[in-house]
């Protein structure tokens, strides 16, 4: 690409400036968001307490030993642990990683004072006469002009507008820490060959001598991190400099040329080298250098580069970020980088040249007369004015020469380079596998950083959120434009200039994106583009609760209607655009895309759009203004079911999803109480009547009313994506979800597997809240999610070779009388683990005959005896039983509880008052003996055949898991339900 020429004929005036709104300008971008400081040793009960041992008189140790919520560490237990990590090679490699975050972060910080100190310098300037900015003017540079006599000469004086982080302002977000967005995108390392250099290096690197660090890249060593990206920049400028007998005199006064510069060429081959085993791996290199160094002659470059697959480019750091303060402030740099790589994504992302125009106007007797009109009366000495330079409305920027010692200041990659790497190596990645954003599965501790710099949208690529399937264009457009149409209908946002979130707040408009999924499938499309911004992971706004119904109350509506409930219907209502109702609370401008806004143009939310952090909790405040107003009482237990006592309707509402129980007429008056204020879409009344529905999907479970029974199950798609994940189609079928596995030392995944593990796994974890056939084994594969290895793996395929062969397990719910009990059955396997004694808890919720919960979950505490941790089981079952009976209050229903045990110790041990002899239980365990004093609960012995609970405690045979599921109302279905959806 050649540089571009000057359109002919440039309109320029004497514009005013305002410098106090220009000061004000100043301080307000120094203002930004607070920084991200870096976490000290992160102490897991289930990892760094299990391998180094509590800590006497540490209050995070003691909570965590007897299962208590998370409390902080004292110094000393922190310092006991680093120092038992150094005894490790894997735990010195967790320190060293804390240790160069912190300083990072230092330096950050100290980089963040000194521009902020360099602004306030410009700043402290004289004050220039007004002048006034024509109309329509693309940027701005403001010059000082000491008058001579003809066209007087040009000094520039202040920092153009478009350069540093405005130039980065093409999707890439704020500045970040880059490292946190290379582990959201599972980049295992990437590393830097570099001695000097102070960007992402691996530590080994940085006073090693160039042996040392081949010797550290060994084969082995490399294979073992998964790199996926090798970045190479060779710290060889003086050896392989631009001119070796100009600027570099001091490399001929300090180095021994000849010496130094077959040291340089060694490792340069020793890099190249690198780079081809990385190749041959299926993976990335990037390398880079200046532009003009004679390192690219070197034969092994010639070499690479000859290789259709690698391709060099070439990119001006002044377009990614890159600053350097002279005697005039702080302006852009230049630096002309060359860029040698084998991703044809990151090539096109670092393809970037400088905007300037020829010989970029430094001297202002190259300008013609057709290129710039102005009329100056007399010959002034000092003139203050702006110029606008307009090149196919880029923006013209000053650059600093890198002369003086101001190289130094250049070392340094901008965050601008760094993140477009990331976002280059993340599309390489996407176009060899395609990846969405929900490829990777949820993690327990995400470290924060900007969405928008992975997520940014282009506004032209169509790919389903969820399935990563391309979307067709017609009904994406369709959809998006209808998603804006009702943007306007219920006014969510008013359009503001950007420059007002600047004056308010302080910083720029939040991003936003267009989340677009098929809700159908192929043969049944059911397109929708939701706009959402991207405030969840921003910093500086707290934390903000918003209540959710247990999942259990859609079914205790389900079993209620058939429970001695004549003429009662279930009715399914989604409320449109839900959180576009609430108003919000607080000031929030939010970026636009091109459909909603021009350019220079953000919206200032007057509703609680989807994305804020605060939405869902707008919504419920909403939503319960409707609710109150129409006569109804919110829950204590739950404030989103609601009971009116009148006309008897209970209802539980899941985000925009309200589900209700009650007679028709009721149920057709509070169909016309909510289309006064919302609108709504139908989903019918569950029901045996003409009209009725006997087939629904709520929260994409599948429900059918049948003549004496209702039935729910989950959403089939989990298992065929299971399946398919796996490519177990035309594989034979397991007889049960997993077997027991021995605890020898195996061989561990790779990083690239275990994220598989952990997506697949959460997959299956979640599909095990409607499936108690693999909630024991779902339990006991999450367990291994920190460290899988290949036993592990061999698990996760035999769960899913038995959802293969039973795919669909359905809930019935027959027809029975009124009752008055929630029954829970509870059971525990003692010591089943055999690596940490630990003993799981399993519990399952019955309303008569139906069942409503169904949990597996390992036992925090270690027990002594099968007693004990039959007695911990029961105190977390008694726990969930008084919740159902919390729930059943919330829908005006009156429910008594009932424990069932099948150990004597245990229901003894909740019997009495007391320790009694197990004196070592903390007394937090006791609350629930008090519980059966009060006769809140009924504490009942069932025989083991007859203890349904059993079936999540330890892994059954088939016959044992089929006859547990009988005693519950569930079993197997090999035909599809009508409303089957496909992957």
């Amino acid at each position: 690409m050649g540089e571009k020429s000057l359109p002919k004929e440039i309109e320029v005036d004497l514009p005013a400036l305002d410098l106090e709104a220009a000061e004000a300008t100043q301080e307000k971008e120094v203002k930004r968001k607070k920084s991200y400081k870096p976490r000290g040793i992160y102490i897991r009960r289930d990892i760094e307490l299990e391998e180094y041992g509590y800590t006497p008189g540490c209050d995070g140790c003691e909570a965590a030993k007897l299962g208590l919520s998370h409390k902080q560490h004292s110094s000393a237990c922190k310092q006991r642990i680093r120092e038992a990590m150094l005894q490790t090679e894997e735990g010195r490699d967790k320190v060293e990683r804390m240790e160069r975050r912190a300083e990072r972060f230092m330096v950050k910080l100290k980089e963040q004072q000194d521009e902020a100190e360099a602004r306030k310098r410009k700043l402290s300037m004289d004050e220039p006469p007004e002048a006034k900015v024509p109309k329509g003017a693309e940027g701005a540079l403001v010059e000082e002009v000491s008058g001579q006599e003809g066209i007087p000469d040009i000094e520039f004086i202040e920092k153009p507008p478009g350069t540093a982080a405005d130039l980065l302002d093409d999707g890439m977000g704020e500045e970040r820490g880059v490292e946190e967005q290379a582990q959201v995108m599972d980049i295992s390392s990437l590393q830097l060959f570099s001695l000097s250099k102070h960007g992402l290096c691996h530590p080994c690197l940085r006073e090693s001598s160039w042996l040392e660090t081949q010797q550290m890249l060994s084969d082995d060593f490399i294979e073992q991190q998964q790199i996926k990206l090798q970045l190479g920049s060779l710290s060889l400028y003086d050896a392989y400099g631009v001119d070796q007998t100009g600027l570099n005199q001091r490399f001929a006064d300090t180095w021994d040329n000849v010496q130094k510069l077959a040291e340089a060429k060694e490792h340069l081959a020793f890099c190249c080298e690198l780079y081809r085993k990385q190749m041959s791996r299926k993976k990335y290199f990037l390398r880079e250098h200046p532009f003009l160094a004679t390192s690219w002659n070197e034969d092994p470059m010639k070499q690479l580069e000859e290789l259709d697959t690698v391709y060099k480019v070439r990119g001006d750091m002044c377009q990614f970020g890159m600053q350097a303060e002279d005697e005039h402030g702080v302006g852009a740099v230049k630096k002309p980088s060359g860029f040698m790589t084998n991703s044809e994504c990151i090539a096109e992302q670092l393809n970037v040249l400088c905007k300037n125009v020829n010989n970029e106007l430094k001297d202002f007797q190259q300008a013609t007369r057709s290129q710039l009109h102005q009329k100056l009366s007399g010959q002034p000495r000092d003139i203050v004015t702006i110029f606008y330079y307009k090149d196919d409305n880029s923006q013209w920027h000053r650059h600093v020469q890198l002369i003086g010692g101001k190289a130094k200041q250049a070392e340094i990659y901008p965050d601008g380079l760094l993140q477009r790497i990331l976002k280059g190596l993340k599309q390489q990645m996407q176009k060899k596998s395609p990846l969405s954003s929900l490829e990777f599965g949820p993690v327990n501790e995400e470290p924060y950083f900007d969405q928008t710099v992975l997520d940014e949208e282009d506004w032209t690529t169509f790919i389903d959120e969820v399935s990563g399937k391309a979307l067709e264009t017609g009904k994406v457009r369709a959809a998006r434009a209808e998603e804006i149409d009702y943007a306007t209908r219920y006014n969510v946002w008013t359009l503001v200039p950007t420059q007002e979130a600047w004056d308010v707040t302080g910083a720029g408009p939040i991003g936003s994106r267009w989340i677009d999924i098929n809700k159908g499938d192929v043969e049944h499309p059911n397109y929708r583009s939701r706009l959402v911004i991207q405030e969840v992971r921003h910093s500086g706004v707290e934390a903000i609760f918003a209540a959710t119904p247990p999942l259990e109350s859609i079914r205790v509506l389900l079993s209620l209607q058939r429970s001695g409930k004549q003429g009662y219907k279930v009715m399914f209502t989604d409320i449109r655009r839900a959180h576009w109702t609430a108003k919000i609370e607080r000031t929030v401008y939010v970026r636009l895309p091109p459909e909603a806004a021009e350019e220079g143009y953000c919206g200032r939310l007057n509703k609680a759009m989807y994305g804020c952090r605060d939405a869902a909790r707008q919504w419920e405040i909403e939503i319960t203004d409707f609710f109150t107003s129409q006569g109804f009482t919110p829950g204590l237990g739950s404030p989103v079911l609601y009971f009116h006592s009148v006309r008897d309707i209970k209802i539980s509402v899941h985000g925009d999803d309200i589900t209700s129980l009650g007679r028709k007429d009721d149920l057709l008056w509070l169909k016309k109480q909510l289309l006064t204020r919302y609108e709504i879409k139908d989903g019918g009344m569950l029901g045996p009547d003409e009209g009725d529905v006997q087939d629904a999907m709520i929260l994409n479970r599948l429900v059918h009313y049948g003549p004496h029974e209702t039935t729910i199950e989950a959403d089939p798609r989990h298992v065929q994506i299971l399946v398919k994940e796996l490519n177990l189609t035309e594989s034979k079928s397991a007889p049960t979800a997993g077997v027991k596995r021995s605890e020898q030392k195996e061989e561990m995944l790779t990083p690239e597997e275990s994220s598989r593990f952990r997506s697949l796994t959460m997959r299956g974890c979640y599909l095990a809240l409607d499936r108690p056939d693999i909630a024991f084994a779902c339990k006991e594969l999450a367990r291994a999610m920190a460290k899988p290895c290949r036993s592990d793996w061999n698990g996760l395929k035999r769960l899913v070779r038995y959802l293969h062969g039973a795919p669909r397990l359905i809930w019935k719910y027959p027809e029975q009388l009124a009752q008055e009990h929630f029954t829970m059955y509870t059971d525990s396997d003692d010591a089943g683990c055999s690596k940490t004694r630990k003993s799981t808890s399993c519990g399952a919720l019955m309303h008569g005959s139906h069942l409503l919960k169904f949990y597996s979950s390992t036992q925090h505490v270690i027990s002594l005896s099968s007693g004990e941790s039959e007695f911990y089981a029961g105190v977390k079952a008694g726990s969930t039983l008084l919740g159902a009976m919390s729930m059943a209050l919330d829908f005006g229903e009156t429910k008594r509880g009932r424990l069932c045990f099948d150990a004597t110790a245990a229901k003894a041990m909740l019997s009495r008052k007391g320790h009694g002899r197990a004196k070592h239980i903390d007394r937090s365990f006791l609350w629930l003996q008090q519980r059966v004093q009060n006769q809140e609960l009924e504490l009942n012995k069932v025989g083991t055949r007859k203890n349904i609970a059993d079936l999540g405690t330890k892994h059954l045979d088939r016959l044992q898991v089929e006859a547990l599921l009988q005693e519950m109302n569930l079993e197997y279905e090999l035909n599809e339900h009508r409303m089957t959806l496909h992957v």
